[in-house]
């Protein structure tokens, strides 16, 4: 179940992290990720961006982003379903510099995507995935999308799954399912988990029954979020 793509502020959210990264990173780094994100704008080799994507923790920190409620609402304005309450300086700082790259191509933009990937550093990976919901083509990045789905990292499982619109909009519903029963066997919390009821569907219901009598057989507790995702 596909949802309508949900159009992007994309300049209210660049002003957004912005703000949010004044407040808990270190001035000097604020103004390098401005000029960088300049640089950027004005096009550059993307193993200068690379370079700078690295950078950029370095610089602006891994502080929580400190939040209010205003905050909170200004980003579900910005991107319907955008819940930044768990991202990190170092998220914020690299979200600018991919929300800065040139988007006018999408074959060019997904293929600057693969290529963050293909560094194989964990915590790209895992900023890649906290950032699907603003990137621009969401199409293009469905195959490794769901790849965090088969995956035993969960650090990159819970940077898709809890707090991202993109997987209740974007999955199929065995990419859905796949989802749902890989956060119940991590023992993910599934009241994160966006999408719950309206992705409901009877395949998952069954699934999720069984794995329910089979805790109760054996006397372990079950995580109450599962009839939400069963309907």
């Amino acid at each position: 179940m596909i949802q309508p793509y949900h159009p992007i502020d994309t300049q209210h959210v660049l002003f957004l992290l912005r703000q949010w990264l004044k407040a808990v990173s270190p001035p000097a780094g604020v103004e390098w990720l401005d000029d960088a994100r300049d640089t950027v704008n004005e096009g550059m080799d993307d193993d200068v961006f690379t370079a700078a994507v690295v950078e950029a923790p370095k610089r602006l920190g891994h502080a929580p982003l400190r939040l209010t409620r205003e905050d909170q609402a200004d980003a579900a304005k910005a991107r319907p379903g955008w819940r930044p309450q768990r991202w990190t300086a170092d998220v914020a700082a690299r979200a600018v510099l991919l929300l800065s790259y040139d988007d006018s191509d999408g074959e060019a933009y997904a293929g600057m995507v693969t290529g963050l990937l293909k560094l194989g550093r964990g915590e790209i990976s895992a900023v890649l995935y906290r950032c699907l919901p603003l990137l621009p083509y969401p199409e293009r990045h469905l195959s490794w999308a769901t790849a965090a789905t088969r995956s035993d990292h969960r650090e990159l499982f819970e940077a898709l799954a809890l707090g991202n619109p993109y997987p209740a909009e974007r999955f199929d519903e065995p990419s859905w399912n796949s989802l749902i029963m890989k956060a119940v066997f991590l023992g993910v919390p599934l009241s994160d988990v966006d999408g719950l009821d309206r992705r409901a569907n009877p395949v998952l219901a069954r699934e999720l029954r069984d794995y329910a009598q089979q805790r109760k057989a054996v006397g372990q507790p079950v995580d109450p979020g599962i009839w939400h995702a069963a309907g």
